[in-house]
């Protein structure tokens, strides 16, 4: 079992060869921390649990922007929440950043 609930931890050749698949998930919170950073929690989508730690890496796929990588800073409320950080420096961060609570984006990993 995992940390968190009550699931059963995945396998190491399934959760290989599941993190380079995207998988959906939700921003339930959105903060800006500084003009060019903004903290994002972020949900799985139903189905969709992951088993990820704070220092972990991971790509979040923008359609039409493409993808950036980025590290989960924190692993939060009922073991299913992750947050990370995203810094403004491109077109794919800067689209990123300009998604609110209620969107969702498409995420490899964790690595």
């Amino acid at each position: 079992m995992c940390d968190h609930c009550t699931c059963s931890e995945q396998n190491s050749d399934q959760k290989d060869a599941s993190i380079s698949l995207p998988k959906e998930v939700k921003i339930v919170k959105a903060t800006q921390i500084s003009e060019s950073q903004k903290r994002f929690t972020l949900r799985p989508s139903e189905g969709n649990h992951l088993h990820v730690h704070a220092g972990e890496m991971m790509k979040i796929s923008l359609f039409g922007y493409g993808e950036i990588l980025t590290s989960i800073t924190e692993t939060s409320h009922h073991g299913h929440d992750f947050d990370v950080i995203i810094n403004t420096v491109g077109d794919v961060s800067k689209a990123t950043t300009g998604l609110k609570e209620g969107d969702s984006v498409f995420i490899r990993g964790p690595f």
